[in-house]
C-alpha cells in the first residue's frame, strides 16, 4: 500500500536532498515551499507522515504542528521536523506540540532515511 510523505521546506536544495533520499515506489512525496502552500495540501490530502521546516513563510512549521495536533483528522499523524534552528526555546516548543521527532540541519541522510522508515513502518 503506497504511502504518503509531505515535506515543507523552502529550501530547493533541501527538497531535492530529501526527494533523493526517499525515493522509492511505495512512497509518494509531496513538497510545499511555504506555509500557505502546505497548508492547503494537508487540507486536501491525507498523509503518513509529515516533515517540516521551522523556518518557512508563514505560518511556519511550529504553527503548521500545532494545528496538526489541534485537528481530529490529523493528530495522530507522525511529524518531523527538519531545522537549522537548535535554540532551547524552540525545542522546547517542539517538545510541547508533541512533534516525533526533531531533525537539526545538515543531518545524516542515512540516519533521516531510518527515522522515515521506522514511522511509515509503524502504520
Amino acid at each position: 500500500m503506497k504511502k504518503y510523505i509531505l515535506v515543507a521546506d523552502d529550501e530547493p536544495d533541501i527538497l531535492d536532498i530529501v526527494i533523493t533520499t526517499l525515493a522509492r515506489p511505495e512512497w509518494d512525496i509531496v513538497t510545499a515551499t511555504d506555509g500557505p502552500a502546505t497548508m492547503d495540501r494537508i487540507k486536501k490530502q491525507h498523509f503518513d507522515l509529515i516533515i517540516l521546516d521551522v523556518l518557512m513563510p508563514e505560518p511556519n512549521g511550529l504553527e503548521i504542528a500545532r494545528y496538526l495536533r489541534k485537528n481530529d483528522t490529523t493528530k495522530d499523524i507522525p511529524i518531523i521536523i527538519i531545522s537549522a534552528v537548535s535554540r532551547e526555546n524552540v525545542i522546547q516548543t517542539i517538545k510541547e506540540i508533541g512533534v516525533n521527532d526533531f531533525i537539526i540541519k545538515p543531518f545524516n541522510l542515512d540516519t533521516f532515511e531510518q527515522k522515515v522508515t521506522g514511522y511509515l513502518g509503524r502504520k
